[in-house]
């Protein structure tokens, strides 16, 4: 059974999301998708992390977000965990409205038990990363090339079953591609 403690375990902060949100139409977009998608604007309000809430793509949330990598085996490889929707379903029960997670997190799995467990996102926001290649457990590729982040965002659209993220992430530089082509 799942109780605020086990929830707590894997309750992330969400430190507001600033290093690397990526407002994807407010540019150039990386994805047809892309350019469906409303600008990203990013606004604090005050308050400690339990109480304060910021605004992402029109979205007001707290500061308090759900990571979903251990939802995976293996930290972060593998399958969801057999009870990875009903733990994410939890989460929003005790109130995380934010819930975050990436391509690489069990290769699509956490992004699949995200969708399995919330789809269609009323009043939450998903965020979703790209730029890392999961191949083997302990190991994590970065990759910015803009071809593997077109793919991982389309594979992501697909997976979350969404037209639009309204904050994608590069989830790490991988120190060759430049960052104005990532």
């Amino acid at each position: 059974a799942l109780d605020g403690a086990a929830l707590g375990a894997v309750v992330a902060v969400a430190v507001p999301f600033i290093a690397c949100f990526l407002p994807v139409a407010g540019r150039a977009s990386i994805s047809e998708a892309g350019a469906r998608c409303r600008p990203g604007r990013l606004r604090n309000r005050g308050g400690n992390a339990m109480t304060a809430t910021m605004t992402i793509a029109g979205v007001e949330v707290p500061r308090i977000g759900f990571g979903t990598l251990y939802v995976t085996r293996e930290r972060g490889f593998g399958p969801a965990k057999p009870d990875a929707v009903a733990l994410i379903r939890e989460a929003v029960r005790l109130g995380v409205k934010v819930f975050d997670t990436a391509d690489s997190y069990g290769n699509g799995a956490a992004e699949s038990a995200v969708r399995d467990a919330l789809h269609p996102y009323a009043g939450l926001l998903v965020a979703t990363k790209g730029g890392f290649r999961h191949e083997r457990p302990g190991q994590w590729v970065a990759d910015g090339r803009p071809a593997h982040l077109r793919q991982a965002l389309d594979a992501s659209l697909k997976r979350l079953g969404v037209d639009c993220i309204d904050l994608y992430q590069l989830h790490q530089w991988d120190g060759e591609t430049p960052v104005e082509e990532t």
